[in-house]
């Protein structure tokens, strides 16, 4: 199948969500019908984006059916059937009765997108922006919006992403979202997050991470304790640097923004500080200018409570096992080591050398395929504790061919990279692409978990134990490499293009069966010998 196909709701894989079986169904019917009810505004993007011709980087572009089917829903949900709260969406759109819901949380539309990892959720929130902006330039006020809140989970690296599509409103021009008599009338400010605001835009999409928005101290405090006791600055200098960090205070004069969530399983927690702070500013919002937040989308391949349960508003689910089918992602494959045995021993090397080795040779006959192709695989350990990445580290980058070529990450107890490593980690995620890139090997603790939006890596060695609550690492681990190098191409395993090698002892390969059982799906196995 090619990632273009419109699938029947017959042919999908049933959905475990709430809404997502029912919805499916009314969405193809509604698209098969031409849209009706949808706004004129609303209409003529649709068949923009969907049925005229695109060219992208001087080659034909087409939006994926999973990425249609995303835009398509929301818009059918909001739009066409104003289901604005999960209790109305339950009632047309549920199956049998709601588990882990809470109403006091249905204060504003609220929806949820599981796509998995490499489907495209960017383009999304791109799509998403564009049908408010100008249903809100053309048809609508009050209903739509032209402001944006765009956050960027706890990992710098998906910050670091997001900032790469939308600095400078970069994504709107590169790709074909606005139809082109539309070009002009489209002003839509940009702000990240170390951009000073001076005065509030009407059209604006600020972008951030969910630090700025937790309860700490002041930051005028902060600086201002900084200044009297170090530097001692004048008064005008304090302002400049405390006026640099002002997203929250800003958003109190925000009416009817749009909240977006890229990597949500890791944002969204009852119990956290933040999701009472939105929920607080929708509440001032709203008694101060009658109008609090529009709409907030939470966008995941996992998109999970702490407790592992599925958030009940989740309106569309594309699922690994259909990333592959559509020759989307990747094909993993489960490397067998045979005969290995994890040895007893407190050194990490000596314990895991079987796989280490394994995934060494796997590596080096990619490198000998690819070659031809002018392409550069990497390979990558993930490791349980930092002193073990440190010894495979040490062993790794004493292989001949590997020597000097080989990235140390480090990770807090949080997953958090150290303040160290950040700076040649967020490089690395930029250029790891490259061709002149230096690294051909990662050794990392937990900083993998998401974000980290690479090609090249061909071969995952995973040494530590994959275990958590929420059940969410399964689909996380391989996710670190199921971007497909060669994006046009069909996954080949004979001609090592687009194919992902997991290789690791039984500890991972329970993981690796855990998300079989997930997904309905089968990974082939091959003997790494």
């Amino acid at each position: 199948m090619k990632p273009i196909e419109l699938l029947h709701p017959e042919q999908r894989t049933p959905s475990k969500t709430y809404l997502t079986n029912e919805l499916r169904k009314a969405v193809f019917t509604w698209r098969d019908q031409g849209y009706p009810s949808a706004t004129p505004t609303t209409k003529r993007l649709l068949q923009f984006w969907f049925n005229e011709d695109h060219l992208a980087n001087n080659e034909t572009f087409e939006f994926w059916f999973c990425q249609r089917e995303a835009i398509e829903t929301l818009i059918y949900v909001y739009e066409i059937m104003k289901k604005r709260n999960f209790i109305d969406m339950a009632r047309d759109f549920g199956a049998g009765p709601i588990k882990g819901y809470d109403p006091s949380y249905d204060q504003y539309p609220l929806y949820a997108f599981k796509m998995a990892t490499g489907s495209g959720k960017t383009f999304v929130m791109a799509l998403a922006t564009i049908w408010s902006y100008f249903n809100w330039k053309k048809e609508d006020k009050n209903d739509y919006t032209s402001k944006f809140l765009l956050i960027a989970g706890e990992k710098n690296v998906i910050y670091d992403r997001l900032c790469r599509d939308f600095k400078d409103g970069k994504i709107f021009r590169e790709w074909p979202f606005i139809p082109p008599e539309w070009q002009e009338e489209f002003d839509l400010k940009v702000i990240l997050k170390e951009d000073p605001i001076h005065i509030i835009p009407e059209s604006v999409l600020f972008l951030t991470n969910i630090q700025q928005l937790e309860e700490r101290k002041k930051k005028k405090e902060e600086v201002e304790e900084y200044v009297d006791d170090i530097l001692v600055l004048e008064e005008v200098k304090k302002h400049d640097i405390y006026q640099e960090n002002r997203i929250k205070e800003v958003l109190t004069s925000c009416p009817n923004i749009m909240i977006l969530k890229d990597e949500a399983h890791h944002i969204y927690s009852f119990e956290k500080a933040w999701k009472k702070i939105l929920l607080s500013l929708h509440k001032n919002l709203t008694s101060q200018y009658g109008k609090g937040i529009n709409m907030e989308l939470d966008f995941s391949a996992t998109p999970k409570t702490e407790t592992g349960a599925l958030f009940p508003w989740i309106i569309v689910d594309f699922p690994l096992k259909e990333a592959i089918e559509m020759n989307i992602v990747k094909l993993p494959l489960k490397g067998i080591v045979k005969g290995a045995e994890e040895i007893a021993s407190k050194k990490a090397v000596e314990r895991y050398r079987a796989w280490i080795d394994a995934g060494t040779r796997r590596w080096r006959e990619y490198k000998d395929k690819l070659k031809l192709l002018s392409k550069k695989p990497i390979l990558f350990f993930q490791c349980p504790e930092n002193k073990e990445a440190d010894e495979i580290f040490g062993y790794v980058n004493s292989i001949p061919d590997l020597k000097d070529k080989v990235l140390l990450i480090h990770t807090d107890s949080t997953g958090e990279i150290k303040k160290a490593d950040l700076p040649k980690a967020r490089e690395a995620a930029k250029k790891i692409d490259d061709p002149e890139n230096p690294y051909e090997a990662i050794v990392s603790t937990l900083m993998l978990n998401e974000g980290w939006d690479v090609r090249n890596v061909n071969v995952i060695v995973g040494l530590r134990s994959y275990t958590s609550k929420r059940r969410v690492l399964p689909e996380q681990v391989i996710g670190r490499g199921l971007r497909k190098m060669f994006p046009e191409e069909e996954a080949n395993p004979q001609k090592s293009i687009n194919v992902l090698e997991v290789i690791g002892p039984p500890g991972l390969t329970a993981i690796l069966e855990e998300l079989e059982n997930q997904e309905g799906i089968k990974f082939a196995e091959f003997d790494t010998g």
